[in-house]
């Protein structure tokens, strides 16, 4: 089989009007007459093509091409043949210069395709739910379809491009009066722009809106794009659950990150979630400027926090800016880890000094600009980044937005850039669903939750709550119980969410408390210790008790010292051999079994906690590992020059300088 192509076709006007002017053009009898339209046609094998004029610039000579000059060709037109119109073919070669076979057939475009009409309706439903073109590929192969990656590539996007914009609005709104439907406490809001279109777009479910009305204390915003083919960005409102998870409680798909955009979907917040606004009290947020401004003039009662991640983030490529000059790769590590040390400072004296520290080490290198870049735009702020500054607020120990950026990898398993909105929509509330069903899951599921390092009193908070609120109270349960020797608990009696903490700090009972053993002390210990054991084997009047009790002391001694465990015992000594004699009887009868098992069928079993093996990823861990060295390097070094004193080298270089010039005059 082989693929042929329509190199020229003649139509029937032209044809008369060439006969016209020849002297057969007078007999009209010879004009082809109405309805022989076209009159000729030439056809060529497909690689017969004449090459075309190159339109490259020649940058890239090499690439293959489909022609390959093949002579095959015939002419079919219409002939008049004693009174009859008929069709003839003439001029005809029917000869190729390539091989001519079902396999090079099948190479084509028009043998390419899915063919089972069952196959094609289940692909279309892969492409619908958003399935991966690879996941499609490898189906369509397993099927046996004649297809290519390009042909799937085409498959998706020509169902993308099958959804008009008008069906996209009906469908959208039809996504999102389904969802108002669906239960009367699930919300939408629309705000549209001064041309009318839809700017803002927001959703909230019950679930979403119980949650907050919950977890109110502690929010999550930020936004994200490529989940639409139409550029609206996705805007997200997360809490923390009391499973310590995050949980949306408001998705809005704006239509640009401007501050009317922000500020329309901050008001459908408000308005969706009235419950919940008086518990909110800390909102984090990445370091976009606009978020931040309009955030804070909508909650003048919250603390708008920027996330470390972030802060780090930003501030290191700040740092590598061409116009604040350029650095050797270990004054930029330095200067990376006293930014890191800033964030995370204890206390305002160590964010103080290590901010010293950065100064000098900008006036060192030539980095004065971006210094003071970061003393107009970032210590001006201090309680939006700085760790002590944030330390009494309730975040939960979240100083980040990693599981909003965690919901966003996931979501984006589902959506992509060309996805209509309704279908973005569908995804949204498909998500939704999901996390209700596992919530329930785990409100629902009998059980409790245990941790062995908590005592009898710590074991007893785990039956009523989860390991997240334990976490949150067992810092202070500790502190507690450590002073129980001089201080003494009750219980209010008007109030029992309050206990009394009664008694003062007592010097005898400190004095009196057991002091650390020295080396004298213990080998004092260790010396009585030996004696008591040597009277009591003195006293031993049967030799074989010596022996066996002085073999077994002295058996102990020997397993202190090497620090191991202590020897099987006679009975499971036996079992671990027994188990070896089965394992060798099993191997003796496995060249036995062998014939038996090829013709009873081969059985594989595979084993699932195999252990994973193969080289590691190299690059993160490495970095990773330099920044905490660079870090305790800088450390170390901060730390010897407050042990030296204020004076640095270069300090101590000009007095020693100024000295000598006095000595001189």
């Amino acid at each position: 089989m082989q693929v042929i192509s329509i190199l020229e076709t003649m139509g029937r006007a032209e044809r008369n009007r060439r006969l016209k002017k020849t002297k057969k053009g007078v007999n009209e009898a010879l004009l082809i007459p109405e309805g022989l339209d076209p009159y000729q046609r030439t056809y060529i094998c497909t690689h017969g093509w004449p090459q075309r004029k190159p339109r490259g610039s020649g940058k890239r000579p090499r690439k293959p091409i489909r022609e390959m000059d093949c002579p095959f060709r015939f002419v079919v037109q219409w002939q008049l043949h004693k009174g009859e119109w008929k069709l003839g073919v003439k001029l005809g070669r029917f000869s190729h210069n390539h091989s001519v076979c079902s396999d090079t057939y099948a190479t084509y475009p028009c043998a390419r395709g899915v063919s089972d009409v069952v196959v094609g309706a289940r692909v279309e439903g892969m492409v619908a739910v958003g399935a991966k073109r690879s996941k499609i590929y490898d189906y369509l192969l397993e099927h046996d379809q004649n297809v290519i990656k390009a042909d799937v590539d085409n498959m998706v996007q020509s169902f993308a491009s099958s959804v008009s914009s008008l069906d996209d609005n009906d469908a959208t709104a039809a996504q999102v009066g389904a969802l108002a439907a669906a239960d009367k406490m699930s919300c939408t809001r629309i705000a549209e722009t001064a041309t009318g279109e839809t700017g803002v777009l927001s959703m909230s479910t019950a679930f979403m809106r119980q949650n907050f009305s919950r977890f109110g204390e502690f929010l999550l915003v930020d936004c994200t794009h490529k989940t639409n083919r139409y550029n609206y960005q996705l805007l997200t409102f997360m809490v923390m659950n009391k499973f310590g998870g995050g949980v949306v409680v408001q998705h809005s798909l704006l239509e640009a990150n401007g501050d009317w955009h922000m500020d329309r979907a901050i008001k459908h917040f408000k308005s969706l979630h009235p419950d919940g606004l008086n518990l909110l009290r800390v909102i984090v947020v990445d370091n976009d400027l606009n978020e931040v401004r309009v955030l804070q003039s909508h909650f003048g009662e919250a603390r708008v926090l920027i996330c470390h991640f972030h802060v780090i983030k930003y501030l290191k490529e700040k740092r590598s800016k061409p116009e604040f000059g350029k650095v050797s790769s270990d004054d930029a590590s330095q200067i990376d880890a006293a930014l890191h040390k800033m964030v995370y400072a204890a206390s305002q004296d160590e964010y103080d000094t290590t901010r010293d520290s950065l100064k000098r080490l900008c006036t060192r290198i030539g980095l004065d600009e971006f210094f003071e870049y970061f003393m107009r735009n970032w210590d001006s702020c201090q309680d939006m980044w700085v760790m002590h500054l944030r330390a009494k607020l309730p975040h939960y120990k979240n100083h980040t937005n990693n599981r909003l950026e965690n919901f966003f990898g996931k979501l984006k398993e589902v959506i992509n850039s060309s996805m209509s909105l309704a279908q973005c929509v569908e995804a949204l509330v498909a998500a939704d669903r999901c996390a209700e069903k596992e919530y329930e899951y785990k409100l629902s599921r009998i059980g409790r939750f245990v941790n062995s390092n908590y005592d009898e009193e710590m074991g007893n908070v785990l039956r009523f709550t989860t390991h997240f609120v334990a976490e949150q109270i067992e810092p202070q349960y500790a502190a507690a119980l450590s002073k129980a020797a001089t201080y003494s608990y009750e219980a209010h009696k008007n109030n029992s969410d309050e206990v009394l903490v009664l008694g003062t700090f007592s010097d005898i009972r400190e004095n009196q408390r057991k002091k650390r053993r020295t080396q004298a002390d213990r080998y004092k210990e260790a010396v009585r210790a030996t004696h008591l054991i040597a009277s009591e084997l003195a006293d031993l009047s049967d030799d074989q008790d010596f022996e066996d009790m002085l073999q077994y002391v002295l058996e102990q001694w020997r397993h202190v010292r090497q620090k191991v465990k202590l020897p099987l015992q006679g009975t499971e000594l036996k079992r671990e051999s027994e188990e070896v004699s089965e394992d060798s009887a099993e191997s003796q009868t496995l060249n036995i079994e062998k014939k038996d098992t090829r013709e009873a069928g081969l059985r594989v079993h595979i084993n699932p906690k195999a252990r994973k093996v193969g080289r590691p990823q190299k690059h993160r861990k490495t970095t990773a590992a330099s920044e905490r060295a660079d870090r305790k390097w800088y450390k170390a070094a901060e730390s010897g020059r407050a042990l030296a004193g204020a004076d640095t080298l270069e300090d101590s270089s000009i007095f020693v300088a100024r000295s000598a010039w006095t000595s001189r005059n």
